[in-house]
């Protein structure tokens, strides 16, 4: 169970919140190895006792910040729009939210992180494949209802929706981490028509492909 549900004062939820901030701010910062748990404690004005208590130390404080950064920055695309929607309606709206999700500030600095620090600490990899789960189950759901109706004809939903979200992204987050430049609205939409357009290419049904 996650154990920032599990605190059930008032007191002990705000010493929590202030150690998930302070890590929030440092990991991105300086990155997993980098950040020195000593600084981090001093910066929430917490203590070590606080966090071991509460996380169990510095990976379990990782997990904790990145489950709340996932509920802040993906759950709104998982929860709006309507699965009745036409294919190019949908994935215009998800992709549109995914790419200004990837492009921002803080999606820079965690696909810094999860790229740097994640195959070097095993223990990193869960929070993380929470995220890539999220968006991809969220897809493969409704791409799985359109070719139950004969909308699309899709022969592995779950890697046709991993494969979408690369669509989206193109360059535009390689681009952005390395600083090369971010899109502004106009070229986010842009990047999704064409991603969708493409996308939908391949999967409409009677459209030569199996």
């Amino acid at each position: 169970m996650n154990q920032v549900l599990a605190i059930s004062n008032p007191r002990g939820e705000a010493r929590a919140r202030a150690l998930r901030e302070a890590a929030r701010r440092m990991f991105l910062e300086q990155g997993y190895e980098r950040t020195n748990i000593n600084e981090l404690v001093r910066r929430a004005g917490g203590s070590m006792a606080t966090l071991y208590r509460y996380y169990g130390g510095k990976a379990g404080l990782f997990a904790a910040m990145m489950e709340e950064a996932r509920e802040e920055l993906l759950s709104p695309l998982t929860q709006a729009g309507d699965p009745r929607e036409a294919p190019a309606v949908f994935l215009e709206r998800l992709g549109q939210g995914f790419l200004r999700v990837v492009v921002s500030e803080d999606g820079i600095g965690f696909f810094r992180v999860v790229l740097a620090e994640t195959y070097k600490f095993p223990e990193l990899q869960t929070a993380v494949e929470r995220a890539f789960a999220q968006l991809t189950n969220y897809l493969k759901t409704y791409l799985d209802a359109q070719v139950a109706v004969g909308t699309l004809l899709i022969a592995d939903t779950r890697r046709a929706a991993a494969q979408f979200y690369e669509l989206v992204k193109g360059q535009a987050q390689l681009l952005a981490v390395t600083g090369l430049g971010v899109p502004d609205e106009a070229e986010i939409r842009a990047q999704v028509d064409s991603a969708v357009r493409l996308f939908l290419h391949g999967c409409v049904a009677g459209g030569g492909y199996e």
